[in-house]
């Protein structure tokens, strides 16, 4: 499908905006309608070709560790039945511009690629800090890996 024609289909149901330029990708960022600036899905294209894909598959504030592992065991599951390739594990922490931690999980089994992101954050209403987590299928190539930085 062309790149012209996907952006038109998806602008049906959500709202996409095109991002910065990443040479030689440019990325397009794909949002709920009813909840502007939560990015839900980025297409990395190049020229008039998708190369790549990243979709949320879920977020939330999980009750337990148990709903954590239950995640961390979908995935796995998905990824070790579609492809017959030994899957790598890495892991990363970092900082957002406010202080907060951020951390994820990468697993990258061949050609697929699964992260889950937990994210720390202050609630004003109540002046707490609170965790919730993400987990992101990735297909294609995208930024890092075009530029040869990997994850």
């Amino acid at each position: 499908m062309p790149v012209q024609q996907a952006l038109a289909a998806l602008r049906e149901n959500y709202k996409v905006e095109e991002g910065v330029e990443a040479p030689p990708l440019h990325r397009w960022f794909v949002e709920n309608k009813t909840k502007p600036n939560e990015i839900i899905g980025i297409l990395y294209v190049n020229n008039t070709v998708i190369e790549g894909v990243e979709h949320m598959v879920l977020s939330g504030n999980p009750d337990s560790a148990g709903d954590v592992f239950g995640v961390l065991y979908d995935v796995s599951s998905k990824l070790s039945q579609k492809t017959k390739s030994p899957c790598m594990v890495t892991t990363w922490t970092n900082y957002n511009p406010v202080g907060l931690s951020v951390a994820g999980v990468n697993f990258s089994c061949g050609p697929y690629r699964f992260r889950v992101v937990r994210q720390q954050y202050n609630s004003d209403r109540d002046n707490l800090s609170a965790t919730g987590y993400e987990a992101w299928e990735e297909l294609g190539a995208n930024r890092q890996q075009m530029s040869g930085a990997g994850f």
